[in-house]
């Protein structure tokens, strides 16, 4: 009889080990899993935020490349359409005898100055409302109108043109040598076709006479000077001091007629020099401004 209750108690004892070690292998495998499932989960939450991360930068080198509007349409559709302008202002820049230049000064010091002036140049473009466009050697491209359309166009790239001007003045009194480097500016209006062109490389840029146009006013403007056509001037007169140079021959157009700008002028100037605008010129300067755009606007960037 003992020796039965013996057995039983053993028997008893061997289910409950049995049990025991069971449920600590289930524990311990579990466990396992729960720290394998958190090793991934951190693995994936790393993985995800480098792509976010990495997605982030593409599209800041996206915008960089393109405008925002573009750039989000690339984005969405794979690609742009082309679109037609009817009316925008061009403005090129570049500097008087830069291949003689470049062979006088050290290449380093060419490119240096190069970058120092068009970075300023990208400045003056975005508080002016201008899209750049691209630079090709010594000459720097940007448009105004595009890609929002708007009525002050012209009058922003005289703006950005004159302070422009202004920066190279202060660019001659940090070294005389400096002065070598004398702008020409060539500024025309009129109607383009705008796209993106490119599979691994994109380029948004603008086609039509009026681009080739306004080269052509850089390529006969006098050194440190800004030229500008007729269908500028119209759209400008009110604001600016021009001085009319006559009808001067350029490539494919014939005799074109062409203006000097000078500055704001003087009741709408804020600076003996004829720099910077008024309060008076931004109350003119705002009755051309189309706020429905800004509204279309607004609504496309809080989207």
């Amino acid at each position: 009889m003992v020796s039965y209750i013996f057995y039983i108690i053993l028997g008893i004892l061997a289910i409950y080990a049995i049990v025991y070690f069971s449920n600590r292998l289930i524990l311990r495998r579990n466990k396992l899993l729960e720290e394998y499932a958190l090793t991934k989960n951190k693995e994936t939450l790393q993985k995800t935020m480098q792509l976010e991360k990495e997605k982030e930068k593409a599209d800041r080198l996206l915008i960089n490349i393109l405008p925002v509007r573009i750039a989000n349409e690339l984005k969405e559709k794979g690609k742009v359409d082309a679109e037609f302008y009817s009316s925008v202002s061009v403005i090129f820049t570049d500097f008087t005898s830069f291949s003689q230049l470049s062979d006088q000064l050290d290449s380093e010091l060419v490119v240096n100055n190069l970058d120092y002036i068009f970075g300023k140049f990208d400045e003056i473009c975005v508080r002016n409302k201008l899209e750049k466009l691209k630079t090709i050697g010594d000459s720097h491209m940007s448009v105004g109108g595009i890609p929002i359309r708007n009525q002050t166009h012209a009058i922003d790239t005289a703006l950005a043109a004159l302070e422009m001007q202004q920066f190279i003045q202060k660019f001659y009194k940090i070294n005389p040598e400096n002065e070598r480097w004398k702008l020409r500016v060539g500024i025309n209006t009129g109607e383009v076709v705008a796209g993106v062109v490119g599979k691994r490389k994109f380029a948004f840029d603008i086609w039509g006479d009026t681009v080739n146009t306004a080269n052509r006013l850089q390529s006969t403007c006098e050194s440190n000077k800004i030229n500008i056509s007729a269908t500028t001037y119209e759209l400008l007169k009110d604001f600016f001091d021009v001085e009319y140079r006559g009808e001067i021959s350029i490539k494919y157009k014939g005799p074109t007629p062409m203006y000097y700008l000078l500055r704001i002028k003087e009741e709408y100037s804020n600076d003996d020099e004829g720099y910077r605008p008024n309060k008076d010129f931004w109350d003119k300067y705002n009755t051309l401004v189309d706020y429905s755009n800004l509204i279309n606007l607004d609504k496309w960037i809080s989207s």
